[in-house]
C-alpha cells in the first residue's frame, strides 16, 4: 500500500501534467491567426568580436537557430503538422523546403527505441527540471547527414515540449542507442549545416578571388590563412574530434565560419552603402544631369571647339559658366593631358563631362555611375580627380563588379574604416564629431573610400599639383592618414596602374602661371567689353517702326444720347505716330505720339 507522502507526491505530478495540458490546450487557441512571413536574418543586428571566436560563432549559431526555429513552427502552422506526427517524407519534404545544401539529409523518426528514449528523456529532465517529463513525453527522430565524400553521421533529434541545452552543441558522445550519436535540437541542427555550406561557398569564392591577384594579401581577421583543402575538412562530420555543430578545436572550422561570415556581413553592409549611395545620385540627376535647353549658340559653339571633346563624350558647361574661369581650366587641361593620357584611363568608357554649379547639392563635383557621368564644378574644379577615382571604381571591370568590392582593396577599406572610428572617439560631442557622424555611412561606402584613397596617392605618393586635384586632406572632407593607410593604399594602386598598363606621372605641376593667366584673360576681357558695347548700340536702335497718319475722333461714351457735335472733337484732325520697339530693352512696347 502506497504511503501518504507517494500519494501526495503523485497527486502533484497529476496536477502539474494537467496544468501543462492546459497551457498547451490555450498556445493552440491562440495559434489561430497566421503568422507572419519569417524575414530572413539580418546579418547587419550581429556584431563579431575579433578577439573572441567562441563567443562570436556562438552568436551566429544562436542567431541561425532562432531562425530555423521560426521556420520549422512557420511550417508547421501552414501545413497544418506536428512534429511528433510526421514520417520520413513529410520531415525531409519540410527540411529541404528551409535548406538549400549540397549535403545529403535522411530524416526519420525512431521506432520507440527505449534504450534510446530512457537515457534521452532522463538528460532532458535535468535540464528541464520544473516538468515531470516521461518517456511519453518524448520523441526522437534520425538525423542523417553525409558530406560530398559520402561520409556521414548521425544526429539525435529530441522532439516534444521541453529545452534542449545548448551544452549539448559542445558533447561530441552523449548517450548510447547508436554509437557516437551527438544530441542536438533540429534548429541547431539545421543551422550548423547551413553555417558549413554558406561558408565553404564564402571561402571557396575568396580563393578563387585570390587567384587572380598575387600582388597583395589579404588580412584575415578571425583565420589564419587557409586553403581548399583545409576548407573542405569542414564538412569531415565522421572524425571523431568533430563535434557536430560546435567543432572549434577541429582545425579552427569555428574560426573559418566566423571569418567568412565577417567577409559575409562586411559585403551586405558595402551592398546597403552603395545602394543607399545610387538612391540618393538618383534624386539629384534631373538638377545637374540632364541637357540643358537654354544655351545659346555662343556657349554651344564654345563647347563644340574646346578641347574636352576629345576625351569626354558628351561635353557640356551651363549658360552662365564664367568663361573666363572655363578658358582658364581648359588651358590647365591641355597641360595635364600631355601627362594623362585620358583615353587610355577610360578605354572603352569614355564618361560625359559637365561642369555645372553644383552649389545645390552641396558638392563641388558628382559621378553618375548609372550614366557614366562626371559633373563639376566650375568654380572650384579640384574634385575633379575625385570624381575620375569614382569612374575607373565603376567602369575598370567588364562586369558590374566595383574595384572597391572587391578583396584586394578589402584592407584599405577596413584600416580607413578604424581611423575614422578611432577619430570619432577622440573627438565625441564636439561639433566636428557630431558632423562625422551623421556623414559616417557616406565616407564608409567603398566607392567614396576609393576615391579618396586615390586623390591621396596621386597628390602625396605621385606628388601632382593641380587646380583638378585637391592639395590639403582634412578630417572633416572624409580624409584619414596613417602610415598603414597610405602604406596600402600605395601598394594598391601602384598594383593596379601595373595591371592597366596606366602610365601616372610624379612630382608634376599643371598650376598656370601669372603670365599664362594674363595671357589668356586680357583678350577675352577685352572680347567681352566690346561684346558689351555693341550690345548697347543695338539697344537704342529702334529696329522697325511703322508710320501711319490717321484722323483721331473720340466717340460718345453713350452714342444714344450724345451726339457728334457734343464732343468737340469731331472736326478736328490729328496725327498720330505709331512705333513699334523690338529692341532688348523695351521690346513688344507701343509708343504712340501726338501731333
Amino acid at each position: 500500500m502506497k504511503t501518504l507522502n507517494e500519494q501526495i507526491s503523485k497527486l502533484k505530478e497529476e496536477n502539474l501534467r494537467k496544468e501543462r495540458v492546459e497551457s498547451l490546450k490555450k498556445k493552440e487557441s491562440e495559434f489561430k491567426a497566421p503568422k507572419k512571413r519569417v524575414s530572413p536574418v539580418d546579418l547587419s543586428k550581429i556584431k563579431l568580436i575579433p578577439n573572441d571566436v567562441e563567443k562570436s560563432y556562438t552568436k551566429l549559431l544562436d542567431k541561425y537557430s532562432n531562425y530555423f526555429n521560426d521556420k520549422i513552427n512557420e511550417y508547421l502552422f501552414n501545413n497544418s503538422k506536428k512534429l511528433r506526427s510526421m514520417d520520413s517524407n513529410d520531415l525531409n519534404k519540410m527540411i529541404n523546403s528551409m535548406l538549400d545544401t549540397k549535403f545529403t539529409i535522411d530524416c526519420y523518426p525512431s521506432a520507440n527505441n527505449k534504450s534510446l528514449l530512457t537515457p534521452i528523456t532522463n538528460w532532458l529532465k535535468k535540464s528541464n527540471k520544473n516538468l515531470p517529463l516521461t518517456t511519453d513525453d518524448v520523441s526522437v527522430l534520425y538525423f542523417d547527414i553525409f558530406n560530398t565524400q559520402g561520409n556521414g553521421q548521425t544526429i539525435v533529434v529530441p522532439i516534444g515540449d521541453f529545452k534542449i541545452s545548448k551544452a549539448s552543441r559542445k558533447n561530441r558522445y552523449f548517450v548510447g542507442g547508436k554509437s557516437g550519436c551527438s544530441v542536438l535540437s533540429l534548429q541547431d541542427t539545421l543551422a550548423f549545416i547551413h553555417l558549413i555550406d554558406k561558408t565553404q561557398n564564402i571561402l571557396n569564392s575568396v580563393l578563387d578571388e585570390l587567384q587572380e591577384q598575387e600582388s597583395i594579401e589579404p588580412v584575415f581577421v578571425f583565420a589564419s590563412p587557409y586553403d581548399r583543402e583545409r576548407v573542405l575538412s569542414l564538412e569531415n562530420f565522421n572524425e571523431r574530434k568533430y563535434k557536430f555543430s560546435f567543432p572549434y578545436y577541429y582545425d579552427g572550422a569555428c574560426h573559418l565560419i566566423v571569418e567568412a561570415f565577417s567577409l559575409l556581413i562586411e559585403r551586405e553592409y558595402n551592398a546597403k552603402l552603395l545602394d543607399d549611395y545610387n538612391k540618393d545620385l538618383k534624386s539629384e540627376y534631373a538638377k545637374s544631369f540632364q541637357d540643358k535647353k537654354t544655351i545659346t549658340l555662343k556657349v554651344k559653339q564654345i563647347m563644340t571647339e574646346s578641347y574636352f571633346n576629345q576625351y569626354f563624350n558628351p561635353f557640356e558647361i551651363d549658360q552662365d559658366t564664367d568663361l573666363i574661369k572655363f578658358k582658364q581650366v581648359e588651358q590647365e587641361f591641355l597641360k595635364l593631358k600631355e601627362h594623362f593620357d585620358f583615353k587610355e584611363i577610360f578605354k572603352d568608357n569614355t564618361p560625359a563631362l559637365r561642369f555645372r554649379r553644383l552649389g545645390q547639392h552641396k558638392a563641388l563635383g558628382l559621378y553618375y555611375p548609372l550614366y557614366n557621368c562626371i559633373c563639376v564644378d566650375i568654380t572650384s574644379p579640384k574634385s575633379f580627380f575625385h570624381e575620375v577615382g569614382h569612374c575607373i571604381d565603376f567602369t575598370t571591370e567588364k562586369s558590374n563588379i566595383t574595384l572597391s568590392s572587391k578583396l584586394n582593396f578589402a584592407n584599405i577599406i577596413r584600416t580607413y574604416r578604424n581611423l575614422y572610428n578611432q577619430s570619432l572617439d577622440k573627438l565625441g560631442d564636439e561639433p566636428l564629431g557630431k558632423y562625422l557622424k551623421n556623414k559616417k555611412s557616406y565616407f564608409f561606402t567603398p566607392t567614396e573610400i576609393f576615391a579618396r584613397s586615390f586623390e591621396v596617392y596621386l597628390a602625396k605618393v605621385k606628388g601632382i599639383e593641380s587646380s583638378f586635384l585637391k592639395a590639403e586632406f582634412p578630417l572633416n572632407g572624409g580624409y584619414v592618414v596613417s602610415d598603414k593607410y597610405m602604406k596600402e593604399l600605395t601598394e594598391y594602386f601602384n598594383d593596379l596602374i601595373n595591371k592597366l598598363d596606366l602610365n601616372i606621372p610624379e612630382n608634376i605641376s599643371t598650376l598656370l602661371i601669372k603670365e599664362e593667366i594674363n595671357k589668356l584673360t586680357i583678350p577675352l576681357l577685352n572680347n567681352i567689353k566690346e561684346e558689351k558695347e555693341n550690345l548697347e548700340v543695338v539697344d537704342n536702335e529702334k529696329m522697325l517702326i511703322e508710320e501711319d497718319s490717321k484722323e483721331l475722333s473720340i466717340a460718345p461714351a453713350n452714342p444714344s444720347k450724345t451726339s457728334s457735335q457734343d464732343t468737340g472733337f469731331s472736326k478736328s484732325s490729328y496725327s498720330v505716330k505709331f512705333v513699334k520697339l523690338t529692341t532688348k530693352k523695351n521690346k513688344g512696347q507701343l509708343s504712340i505720339s501726338f501731333i
